[in-house]
């Protein structure tokens, strides 16, 4: 009977144990990896789950900076290019079969690039607002990949510098991405929940 008492008692502390930690501790998702439209050119992607089945994204891309100096029978001409493209998003997701969900959400996003030289400079201010709709498909745990188009309103910024002169000049249009790739590498992390203090 006693060691019966004690068995009961260990499993409830041990159940215990188990509860308090999954209180405290939560377990997240983290996807890291590439995105393209063409393979000329690709995107940082990193996805952070939120909660279940949504997820925060970030994207980088266009990322460079140049400096050099054109020559021609009589001048030189220095110039300078820098440049970059970012993106935040919220992503739900819907399971439609075994291990395939829908992925769907907004993904505000700014595009910028100046161009600088001896005579003046051009610099670009593109903000948009996207929806991303894609499929993904992950076919080992560790693996996410997936097709989505994420169509979008774009607006564009310019101030231009010429000679001591400046103006500037505002568009806005509508991009219908075509059908992108992401391939994904997925790995879980804990993370220790905030405890509210009465």
């Amino acid at each position: 009977m006693k060691k019966a008492y004690h068995s009961a008692a260990k499993l409830t502390l041990i159940t215990l144990a188990f509860a308090i930690s999954n209180a405290i501790y939560a377990q997240k998702t983290v996807e890291v990896g590439a995105r393209t439209s063409s393979f000329n050119s690709f995107e940082i992607v990193l996805k952070k789950q939120r909660k279940e089945m949504t997820f925060v994204r970030y994207s980088l891309s266009g990322v460079h900076a140049n400096f050099g100096t054109l020559f021609d029978n009589s001048y030189s001409l220095n110039i300078a290019t820098a440049g970059f493209a970012f993106a935040i998003g919220w992503e739900k997701r819907v399971s439609i079969g075994k291990n395939v969900t829908f992925n769907r959400g907004w993904e505000p996003g700014l595009s910028s690039n100046a161009v600088i030289l001896d005579v003046g400079g051009v610099l670009t201010i593109s903000p948009r607002l996207g929806y991303v709709l894609g499929l993904q498909y992950n076919p080992i745990k560790q693996l996410g990949i997936s097709l989505e188009t994420i169509p979008s309103l774009n607006s564009s910024f310019y101030v231009d510098s010429y000679d001591g002169v400046v103006f500037s000049r505002f568009g806005v249009g509508y991009s219908g991405q075509i059908a992108s790739l992401t391939v994904v590498y997925r790995f879980d992390y804990t993370k220790k929940k905030k405890v509210k203090k009465e």
